[in-house]
């Protein structure tokens, strides 16, 4: 993993805490990789997406409760990215 991946997730509250959640280096080296990747596909850095989130349960019952859920299901469908980096991304995304 390059150093600047883990100062750009270092440098968000909600992506340092998670780093501290993931329990092998290999699983933090590819996770951030990925996350990296879909954060810059949505154009929302880990603060973003976690307030994207916190928003749709606020609005349970509404047509943004699964916004973030939507925003992943959109970017898994896209044909520029492989079915094993799609599943990759999925994890990753998902254990954030």
């Amino acid at each position: 993993m390059t150093d600047d991946i883990m100062a750009w997730l270092k440098g968000f509250a909600s992506s340092s805490k998670w780093i501290n959640t993931l329990h092998s280096q290999a699983t933090i080296d590819m996770y951030s990789k990925y996350l990296v990747q879909y954060c810059k596909a949505v154009r929302k850095n880990p603060d973003e997406l976690t307030a994207f989130k916190i928003e749709g349960l606020r609005n349970v019952a509404t047509s943004i409760e699964f916004q973030a859920e939507d925003l992943l299901n959109k970017y898994s469908c896209s044909p520029e990215i492989t079915d094993n980096i799609k599943v990759s991304i999925l994890c990753a995304v998902k254990s954030f």
